[in-house]
C-alpha cells in the first residue's frame, strides 16, 4: 500500500485491504466492518462460551460478510434500477469467478459516484472544527484523514448524498 513511499513510515493504518489507506471513506468502511466483526464476536462468545477464537472469528466473519452482501444486493443495487432474482440456494454448477472484462471495466462503474468533498460530522450533526476534507488532499494521507478521528468520516458518509454515475470522475 505504500510502495511509492508517499506516506511516512508508521503512518498507515492496519486494514483488511491494501486500499484501506487510499482515502477516508475506504478507511471508514474498513473500520466500520472491523468494529462490527468485533461486536459480533463479543456477542457470539457470550452465546457460545465453549467456542475457541478461530470459531468465533470465522462465525463473526460469516455474519459480517452476509451484512455487507445484504446492503449491496438489497439496498445499493435497487438504487441502480436493477433487482436480483430471489435466492434459490447454492448451485455448485455456477462458476464463481469474475470475468476479466467485468473486473476491469465494470468495477470502475461506481467510482464516478465519489464526491470531491468528504464530510466530517461531529456527534451533534455539525461540521468538525478541523473542517471537511478535499478528496484530492486526503488521498493517501491517512494522518490528515484521521485528524478529527474516523467517526466524523463515518457520520459524514451517512448524510452525504451519493454522487451521480457519469463519465467524469472526482477531481
Amino acid at each position: 500500500a505504500n510502495d511509492a513511499n508517499r506516506v511516512p513510515h508508521g503512518s498507515l493504518r492496519a486494514a483488511g485491504d491494501v486500499r484501506g489507506n487510499v482515502d477516508p471513506p475506504v478507511l471508514a468502511f474498513q473500520t466500520l466492518f472491523v468494529r462490527e466483526h468485533n461486536r459480533l464476536a463479543s456477542e457470539l462468545v457470550r452465546q457460545h462460551p465453549a467456542w475457541d477464537d478461530e470459531m468465533l472469528y470465522q462465525e463473526a466473519r460469516k455474519w459480517n460478510i452476509a451484512y455487507m452482501q445484504r446492503v449491496c444486493f438489497f439496498e445499493y443495487v435497487p438504487t441502480l434500477g436493477l433487482s436480483l432474482p430471489p435466492y434459490r440456494g447454492y448451485n455448485a454448477s455456477v462458476n464463481p469467478s469474475i470475468d476479466v472484462f467485468f473486473s476491469t471495466v465494470s468495477y470502475r462503474y461506481g467510482h464516478s459516484e465519489i464526491t470531491d468533498i468528504i464530510l466530517r460530522i461531529d456527534d451533534e450533526g455539525n461540521e468538525v472544527p478541523q473542517g471537511h476534507l478535499l478528496l484530492s488532499q486526503a488521498y493517501f494521507n491517512p494522518n490528515l484523514s484521521l485528524s478529527a478521528g474516523i467517526d466524523p468520516v463515518i457520520r459524514g458518509l451517512t448524510v452525504r448524498v451519493q454522487g451521480f454515475v457519469e463519465p467524469r470522475f472526482s477531481q
